[in-house]
């Protein structure tokens, strides 16, 4: 009887309660998935969703109300995620799917348009931050990578503060980096690592700004070759310098922390790069470097290849 008469000491209390239950039904729903039972994940879904809205039917004036329309939001985010990824995979298996209809696109939709409407709301809340960043991702989920990018750098201005704010500026690098805007992505990837060089990506983010300049400098020596002149030497160097020192800081930042292959590539392409800005004394060192410290990886195989190849720039300097 006394399970049965609950009485919670404030309405508070029993919104949170509603929304703990409505968590872990949705918890449950993504177990039923994974083991490829479709109708009880429904069930389990539809009952969170239900106690979700009648909770923040039953007490609207809740300071709790930010949270629980977050959980919604977050719910279609996450089913539309589940749809995309099904969808790719039935497409990798060969299925045409031209004629059958994407079934995500409105879910995402109703989750940006939740998302959206929280931070009307709550403009200063406690989800705010998370709803900011929850926008983008469904924009750039959608394949709409300029609007996603815009919500990025809205969140980086709006939120300084919060730690979603280097997950936001590496995905917005990674979309100037698609766009070929080299320039603007190596200087986003570059003040990420400076502002986060704790954070999972910052030896990543290192690589990358390394891999903008080496880009930058081949789109300029592409343009030029493009017009029959000749590339402008001193931006090439200067590209292909930045692009070592970003690889070198990696080498010695994050020497016991980073990935081995990733090590490994940064020794390659920062004797590749040294290479191409004609200082043969650093790459030589660099590519050999490559070899000994990393044998059984393809980089050193490619960087083997690189000093045979070029061997007669490398000439007297083993001695």
């Amino acid at each position: 009887v006394r399970a049965y008469s609950k009485r919670f000491r404030d309405a508070d209390q029993a919104v949170l309660v509603q929304f703990r239950l409505a968590e872990c039904l949705f918890e449950m729903a993504k177990d039923y998935r994974r083991l490829k039972n479709a109708e009880k994940s429904a069930a389990s879904i539809a009952d969170g969703r239900r106690i979700l809205e009648a909770a923040l039917r039953d007490y609207p004036n809740t300071k709790h109300a930010a949270e629980g329309e977050f959980l919604l939001a977050n719910l279609y985010e996450q089913l539309a995620e589940e749809e995309r990824q099904a969808r790719l995979a039935r497409e990798k298996n060969g299925e045409d799917l031209s004629q059958e209809a994407d079934k995500s696109i409105p879910l995402y939709n109703e989750a940006i348009a939740r998302f959206a409407s929280i931070l009307s709301a709550w403009p200063d809340g406690e989800q705010a931050a998370r709803c900011q960043y929850h926008k983008a991702l469904c924009f750039e989920r959608l394949g709409d990578f300029a609007r996603a990018s815009e919500e990025y750098v809205k969140m980086t201005y709006l939120f300084p503060e919060s730690s979603l704010v280097g997950d936001a500026s590496v995905r917005l690098a990674a979309y100037y980096y698609r766009e070929k805007r080299y320039d603007v992505a190596g200087k986003i990837y570059d003040s990420f690592q400076t502002r986060f060089p704790t954070h999972p990506q910052a030896a990543n983010a290192l690589f990358m700004g390394g891999q903008c300049q080496v880009r930058r400098a081949e789109a300029l020596v592409a343009a030029a070759e493009a017009e029959s002149k000749q590339p402008p030497a001193e931006l090439v160097k200067e590209a292909y310098l930045s692009a070592v020192e970003s690889f070198s800081s990696l080498l010695e930042t994050y020497k016991d922390s980073a990935p081995k292959d990733l090590l490994a590539q940064a020794l390659y392409w920062a004797g590749d790069a040294s290479f191409r800005r004609e200082d043969y004394p650093g790459a030589y060192l660099r590519l050999k470097r490559c070899v000994f410290e990393f044998p059984e990886t393809e980089w050193a195989r490619r960087a083997r290849g690189l000093l045979l190849q070029e061997a007669p720039s490398f000439e007297d300097l083993g001695q």
